[in-house]
């Protein structure tokens, strides 16, 4: 079996030090954070996506999955990390991930990734409660 570890993590980093964090750990994979600082797929360009390539190569990393949960990049005031959702009340909230995802999924299958994670729920509506949820 082979561990990967998500560049989600690394934040603070960028891609070509997580990766290196991550391989120094003794990982063979990582989840590749599809949104700022690594790559947010809606600004990447081939020459990026290339060097992508050769970071994960340089590290011996195979690429296990595209995280296209995080949205940093969009700065949704009411939630900044992965907002907007796909329950959004509003359809231009719901366009805004919908885009989103198809473009992580571009991005896997240029890179190779298996697979996609995507986000899981959306804002409570009003007048219900975590534990209504």
């Amino acid at each position: 079996m082979k561990l990967a570890y998500s560049s989600n993590a690394y934040m603070n980093f960028t891609l070509e030090e997580a990766a290196e964090r991550i391989a120094a750990l003794g990982y063979k994979g990582l989840e590749l954070l599809a949104d700022v600082p690594h790559a947010w797929p809606a600004g990447l360009l081939d020459g990026r996506k290339e060097e992508i390539r050769r970071c994960l190569d340089r590290h011996g990393l195979a690429i296990a999955n595209v995280n296209a949960f995080m949205m940093n990049a969009v700065g949704d005031p009411r939630q900044p990390y992965w907002h907007p959702s796909w329950i959004e009340p509003h359809a231009d909230y719901r366009a805004i991930r919908r885009e989103h995802t198809l473009r992580a999924l571009a991005l896997a299958a240029e890179l190779g990734a298996p697979s996609i994670q995507t986000e899981p729920g959306g804002p409570l509506h009003e007048g219900r409660s975590w534990n209504d949820a």
